[in-house]
């Protein structure tokens, strides 16, 4: 079963462009710089998010698969999963909201999991079964913010004024590697799920 995570609502990084600034000493009046670090700050927390497999912030995400598991739940590789919005499917090309009252989640640090509710099942009768039409389920869930000390904002003020000292290189490899001269991956690395 393929799944492909879309990132549909993106919530503010948690560090602001003000406390940056004040981490890096540069004058709050100067706004000249605000969008640049806007998008820097955005970019060490898109990649803290990636490398712990946790979320910094409240995202919308949706989820999309080819067809229901046979005997297994739904498995959400994003965390912490807040709520599920809804699950849809289609159904002759006809999008179909499953009753909330069929399913519930069981969230985790590593994962949440999508249950079956007593003497329920899943959908037989939607195009990824009857049509084999990837992709035409689609969990559309929330993500909260990663509770935790305040490592996590240190690592990406590192990481951002690490991107801000070499800014010009957007490249993945240059995000990469100011993570690593920062520090931010050491920080990073107490707070890591390991995926099997």
């Amino acid at each position: 079963m393929s799944e492909l995570y879309t990132v549909t609502n993106q919530g503010e990084p948690p560090v602001t462009v003000v406390e940056f600034k004040d981490f890096r000493k540069l004058p709050q009046t100067i706004n000249s710089q605000n969008g640049v670090i806007t998008t820097i700050l955005d970019a060490a927390t898109a990649y803290g998010e990636a490398y712990t497999g946790k979320d910094f912030r409240d995202n919308v995400y949706t989820l999309r698969l080819d067809d229901f598991p046979t005997g297994c739940p739904i498995l959400i590789h994003r965390s912490p999963v807040a709520s599920i919005t809804s699950i849809t499917y289609l159904v002759d090309d006809v999008v179909t909201t499953l009753d909330p009252a069929t399913y519930y989640m069981l969230p985790n640090l590593q994962e949440a999991e999508v249950l079956l509710a007593f003497d329920k099942s899943w959908p037989t009768d939607g195009d990824g079964v009857i049509k084999g039409r990837q992709g035409s389920i689609v969990v559309t869930f929330v993500t909260k913010a990663f509770s935790c000390d305040g490592r996590i904002r240190e690592s990406i003020l590192e990481h951002a004024n690490a991107l801000y000292s070499e800014r010009g290189d957007c490249s993945s490899g240059a995000v990469r590697k100011a993570a690593a001269t920062s520090g931010a991956t050491d920080l990073y690395d107490q707070y890591r799920t390991a995926r099997i």
